[in-house]
């Protein structure tokens, strides 16, 4: 098993708004597994369990996503 581990920050404490904050963080966790920025295969995520981490800032929130991922024989 291999852990990942992206964080992201939202400028709003509001939930609806930290949409953009997910987004980020997941494309890291993709990016960090696959050594790469571009061209992700991000389908490697669907089925996946993530846990999200949410911390409180002055302005805004800091979200934290860890997935850990199952090692496959290829």
């Amino acid at each position: 098993m291999t852990v990942f581990t992206a964080e992201s920050t939202a400028s709003s404490r509001h939930p609806q708004d930290w949409g953009r904050a997910v987004a980020v963080a997941l494309n890291s966790l993709v990016a960090q597994s696959q050594n790469a920025d571009t061209d992700l295969n991000t389908s490697e995520l669907f089925g996946a369990d993530l846990n999200l981490h949410i911390d409180e800032l002055a302005g805004g929130a800091r979200l934290s996503l860890t997935w850990t991922k199952t090692d496959t024989a290829d």
